[in-house]
């Protein structure tokens, strides 16, 4: 059943392949410095200070990891995609 004021379209071209948008992926490494800075001043003041300040010492933690994969395995920062790495 359709409506008169129901919007139209444009036909589904049915068979071709869409091309998906660029997506510009950040840098997993400055991401979780971000995370555990925001984090920790989250903590401040807050009743959750304890669970917070968890959460940003694992991000820490995995910030320190990728910097190490990045030192020891020769990496470029931001040309890998670490959980491909299989690690």
């Amino acid at each position: 059943m359709s409506k008169v004021d129901a919007p139209r379209h444009d036909a589904v071209p049915i068979g071709e392949v869409a091309q998906a948008p660029f997506a510009a992926l950040p840098d997993p490494l400055e991401l979780f410095v971000v995370r555990t800075t925001r984090l920790r001043s989250l903590a401040q003041g807050s009743e959750l200070a304890p669970y917070l300040t968890f959460l940003a010492a694992l991000t820490d933690a995995a910030s320190l990891g990728l910097d190490l994969l990045v030192r020891e395995k020769g990496y470029r920062r931001g040309a890998f995609n670490p959980f491909l790495l299989g690690y």
